[in-house]
């Protein structure tokens, strides 16, 4: 991986929630040391990042790529992000096989990281996850009055972060 990819990572992971961030970071880490090439595609995600994806295919052209709505997606409080491959010549690899998605996701839920691969109905194979103990209708309500960092509050009185 180059340095500009690292970077690139790094920016991606600094605004996750630390417990996405930690497994996260330890899953790119054993995907290098394996000589797979991926990375953090998206991470947070504003919910106007989330409006503009969610009309994808809707109201605007392309696929629908997503069916949540603003505030109803981990990512946008920093709970889930889309890692993929890339080509040799490091850009995005979207067409890449189900044998190396699946590996992807059997390598990230090895750090305990769920996988959207495992959805019924609409497989998201560059999705990894935590579960935050918390709905994400629980959680658009604690950002709706106490924003992000409220929500991360809530998040870590339920969870407590390990001791270092």
């Amino acid at each position: 991986m180059n340095i500009a990819m690292d970077m690139e990572n790094d920016l991606k992971l600094k605004e996750l929630h630390w417990r996405l961030r930690a497994k996260v970071e330890n899953f790119l880490n054993k995907l290098n040391h394996l000589e797979i090439s991926a990375g953090i595609f998206s991470g947070w995600r504003t919910w106007t990042e989330q409006e503009n994806l969610y009309q994808q295919g809707r109201t605007e052209p392309g696929n629908i790529v997503t069916y949540a709505k603003p505030g109803d997606s981990l990512h946008n409080y920093g709970l889930a992000c889309d890692v993929w491959p890339r080509t040799p010549e490091g850009n995005w690899n979207f067409k890449a096989t189900d044998e190396e998605m699946n590996l992807l996701g059997t390598i990230g839920k090895g750090f305990g990281l769920h996988w959207g691969g495992d959805y019924d109905g609409f497989p998201d194979k560059a999705h990894f996850y935590v579960n935050a103990g918390h709905q994400t209708s629980d959680l658009k309500k604690i950002y709706e009055s106490e924003g992000l960092a409220g929500v991360w509050n809530h998040i870590d009185a339920v969870n407590q972060p390990p001791r270092v």
